[in-house]
């Protein structure tokens, strides 16, 4: 075995400990208007939703949103993107965040992924202007919020990890590799029309390109203990453990 496969065993073997800590944690202590599923794939690759506070311009909206761990995880922040269209953040991009990757010197290994989402979720309804935010106007937002449904309803992973909004019938999900093509070009057109960068690259694509972003290259492999979870997060009582 190599320095580097070692170093990567080393280091996934710790973040898989950890995120699956904070997966207990919130299992134990929801927050409202969240929803979760890690990847049942890769550990590393987190889904969420967030259900807009009422009386804002987001009020109707249900918005699908990634978290992407770093291999070094908790010792580095994740990415954090959006991928349903919003008003507040362009889809499909980085967002500049105090915990997000755009602030490394800022993160501490304390810092609990429903920390992430709580503070992901305030972010989302305040006015503060940052790197990979929109200007829509109140309207625009309301409108998005009332066609987010239909357009998650695209998305294949969103219905494969959160069916609760997609209903329970097996015809409403697409599976003809047509209807899935079609799918994705419609996404791919909604995206553009809100600004949308290219889509974000995984920790392993940047090593790969040679980006020093991580330290350890990193390589996803089947784990038949990893899973898929889909659950609610309500009134977090605590932000941070070791």
């Amino acid at each position: 075995m190599t320095d580097d496969e070692c170093r990567l065993q080393y280091h996934l073997s710790r973040a898989t400990k950890r995120l699956n800590r904070d997966i207990k944690l919130i299992l134990s202590d929801p927050i409202p208007g969240i929803q979760v599923a890690p990847n049942e794939d890769d550990i590393l690759d987190w889904h969420f939703t967030i259900q807009g506070k009422k009386e804002s311009p987001y009020e109707d909206g249900v918005y699908h949103g990634k978290l992407v761990f770093p291999p070094n995880f908790p010792f580095a922040p994740p990415k954090i993107l959006f991928l349903t269209p919003n008003g507040r953040f362009k889809v499909n991009k980085r967002i500049c965040f105090s915990l997000s990757d755009f602030h490394p010197e800022e993160w501490k290994p304390a810092y609990s992924v429903t920390a992430v989402l709580r503070g992901v979720y305030e972010f989302m309804h305040e006015c503060t202007d940052t790197i990979g935010s929109i200007d829509a106007s109140e309207s625009e937002r309301k409108q998005l919020a009332l066609d987010s449904n239909k357009f998650n309803l695209k998305n294949i992973d969103f219905c494969r990890l959160f069916p609760n909004f997609c209903g329970s019938e097996p015809d409403k999900y697409p599976s003809d590799p047509n209807e899935k093509i079609q799918s994705q070009h419609e996404l791919n057109s909604e995206h553009e029309k809100w600004n949308t960068d290219p889509p974000v690259q995984t920790f392993t694509d940047d090593y790969q390109k040679g980006n020093s972003i991580v330290d350890i290259p990193y390589q996803s492999k089947r784990n038949p203990n990893k899973f898929r979870l889909c659950f609610c997060l309500c009134c977090i009582k605590s932000d941070f453990y070791i």
